[in-house]
């Protein structure tokens, strides 16, 4: 089973989800940006590396200066592209 790491997927300013994260555990980009289209579609919008991300008060997280997201319960887990699933919160 190939290592997995931890990328953080934002949504659009007019969508429901706009102040949450997604996270999506996957061996590379690729196949976590798969992972999200399948739950998605394209309605998500930019996709950011565990390293990009930093802890916040409250449970949530910081990606840049200013924003600040809650993660969503439900996280994705890809190890390819014809494996993908959920591993908590569906």
């Amino acid at each position: 089973m190939p290592e997995l790491k931890a990328f953080y997927f934002t949504f659009g300013c007019g969508f429901p989800l706009s102040e949450h994260v997604q996270v999506v555990m996957a061996p590379n980009e690729a196949v976590a940006r798969a992972g999200m289209f399948r739950y998605y579609a394209d309605r998500w919008c930019a996709c950011y590396p565990s390293d990009q991300v930093q802890k916040a008060e409250g449970g949530r997280v910081e990606i840049g200066k200013y924003w600040k997201y809650t993660p969503l319960a439900k996280i994705i887990t890809a190890y390819d592209e014809s494996s993908i699933g959920c591993c908590r919160g569906c």
